[in-house]
């Protein structure tokens, strides 16, 4: 069975940030990086057959030193000055590339998932509901068995196996932390391991789809599904955000739920392999033919002559999906003042993403029962919570943008061994606990990671119903440009004939009763018409959204490192 341990992760641009490398690209990291604003440079600007390529239009940036080989200024300027000066050429290199890449992707499902007015708010609704329905779910497994639920959400490799909540529940039977549970939703059938971590069907119930190039849709892809699964109905359909691939392209991963672990592993067998094409509109080849004929002669001839456009196509790599385990954290993390602290904020931070998705205090139940337990069982409920209810991975220190996302995360984190001890340790000497937590701020890192992330976190949903609306009232304005574009194109084709209308569109030309039916005529047969008449609504609130983004989706972008440094050492600016 293939390993998807280290290649499925959702390599989503909100984490890596602007201009980040693709993962895999071992060539980069040889090459190395520099950085500058948003960006991230890959030396060379080379294709994999070794010519030197434009890049968005452009070619590759140049490092100071190169740029300092092309000027020919016949004055001398101080390094004040040539700094100024390339500061300058890469803030003009940024905004051009930035417009490019915004040409390139705008019409893309991926972008407009991220940067669409109608999207953003859709989402945040989503999750809202999302939400409150996890979070009942949660509550409502607690509540029935609190030793064992408490023992699957455990972060340390010790938990369950050294009864260290035990005075939370002396009385509830011992702790299974492999107990199986129905996948069929109590018809029988085939069973999962039960993870308080995870949300329900994350384990062997799913199957990863890895490497979904950018251009195939979700509507694409779900037919596709369906239709060589056949009889087997899928669950739902989880995509991460677009990443950067190798050469710069951009592919999504997926993720397949299913009702039982054998149609999972139907679905592994059959889903391998299968096929899929893009999709070509008649409409969209007819307005391309309209488009070359513009220049003179007429749109048959035109559309004779230009070849159909070609259908790209997908191979899809279907495996058994399998959870990462838990990451490996710095010892730091273990210590009894880190645990304490961790648990303290990932409470508070629990509450306050309650807040912000209107949670009422029944559906905060589980983290009302944590906390009861001990300092080590609150932070392992308060972590799953997160994940489960608000996407957030804790320790990973990212808030998720949906389900596809979370799959391809992290898992909680694992600290050494003195995390199960963690409550003993809580009465020690102030002395010990200030050592406790200067060698945690002397640790990889982590921590400040962690903590930056949740509180950055708290902030924007402390200022959630302000963003709130003004998403609303942005998809609402957009709503209202595109209905007022689309009523000037239903009646620029919409032709009055005596007493009745027709249809302007050519090569229909059908008569009805009056506009009002022509109107209806045009939205549901030449839908696809409708659609590309309304499109360019969308630009100036997708342009305002991705300038507004300050972690853009970038590629890595080549640099062009001058003559002198490729005849002896490097250089890099």
């Amino acid at each position: 069975m293939y390993n998807n341990r280290r290649r499925s992760r959702s390599r989503s641009p909100a984490r890596g940030g602007g201009g980040a490398p693709a993962r895999g690209d071992s060539r980069e990291r040889r090459n190395g990086r520099v950085g500058t604003g948003g960006g991230r440079f890959a030396e060379g600007g080379r294709s994999r057959r070794g010519s030197t390529s434009r890049f968005y239009g452009q070619d590759p940036l140049k490092t100071l030193e190169a740029w300092k080989e092309a000027q020919h200024d016949e004055v001398e300027l101080s390094e004040d000055q040539y700094r100024e000066q390339y500061d300058a050429y890469k803030r003009d290199y940024m905004a051009k590339l930035e417009a490019a890449f915004f040409g390139a992707h705008a019409a893309a499902e991926w972008f407009r998932e991220r940067y669409g007015p109608r999207e953003v708010a859709e989402r945040r609704a989503d999750l809202r509901a999302w939400a409150h329905a996890e979070a009942a779910l949660l509550a409502e497994q607690l509540r029935r068995a609190p030793a064992n639920f408490l023992a699957s959400v455990a972060l340390s490799p010790q938990a369950g196996s050294d009864g260290k909540w035990a005075e939370h529940d002396a009385a509830a039977p011992p702790a299974v932390v492999g107990r199986k549970r129905s996948a069929g939703g109590g018809s029988g059938g085939a069973e999962e391991a039960f993870d308080g971590k995870a949300i329900a069907g994350h384990g062997s119930r799913c199957i990863f789809i890895r490497r979904v190039p950018a251009w195939c849709t979700r509507a694409l892809l779900q037919a596709t599904i369906e239709s060589e699964m056949g009889e087997i109905g899928l669950q739902r359909l989880a995509l991460s955000d677009a990443a950067r691939s190798r050469d710069n392209e951009y592919t999504r991963s997926a993720w397949c739920v299913f009702a039982t672990e054998e149609e999972a592993r139907t679905a592994a067998r059959r889903l391998h392999k299968a096929l899929t094409y893009e999709q070509v509109a008649p409409e969209a080849a007819a307005a391309a033919a309209a488009e070359a004929a513009a220049g003179g002669g007429d749109a048959a001839s035109a559309a004779a002559a230009a070849p159909p456009p070609a259908p790209r196509q997908f191979t899809f790599q279907a495996f058994a999906h399998r959870a990462r385990g838990s990451m490996q954290l710095d010892k730091s993390m273990s210590y009894a003042s880190r645990v304490a602290h961790d648990a303290e904020q990932a409470v508070a931070l629990a509450l306050e993403l309650d807040e912000e998705k209107g949670l009422g205090r029944a559906a905060r139940d589980g983290e009302e029962r944590g906390a009861h337990a001990a300092t080590c069982a609150r932070l392992d409920l308060a972590c799953a919570y997160l994940r489960r209810v608000h996407m957030y991975s804790y320790y990973g220190a990212q808030q998720c943008m949906g389900e596809g996302d979370l799959l391809g995360e992290n898992g909680g984190g694992a600290g050494g061994g003195d995390s199960a001890k963690a409550p003993q340790e809580e009465d020690e000497s102030a002395k010990r606990a200030r050592e406790e937590q200067e060698a945690a701020l002397r640790g990889d890192g982590t921590g400040e990671r962690v903590d930056a992330a949740a509180g950055a976190r708290m902030e924007e949903a402390r200022g959630s119903v302000a963003a709130a609306a003004a998403e609303l009232a942005t998809a609402a304005a957009f709503e209202a440009a595109e209905a007022a574009q689309l009523d000037v194109w239903l009646a620029a084709h919409t032709l009055p004939e005596e007493a009745h209308a027709r249809c302007g569109i050519k090569d229909c030309g059908k008569l009805f009763k009056d506009a009002t039916f022509v109107h209806k005529h045009l939205k549901n047969k030449h839908a696809a018409a409708a659609e590309a008449a309304v499109a360019d609504v969308a630009v100036p609130f997708l342009r305002a959204a991705f300038d507004a983004d300050p972690r853009k989706p970038l590629p890595t972008v080549p640099l062009d490192i001058g003559e002198s440094a490729r005849g002896g050492g490097r250089d890099r600016d």
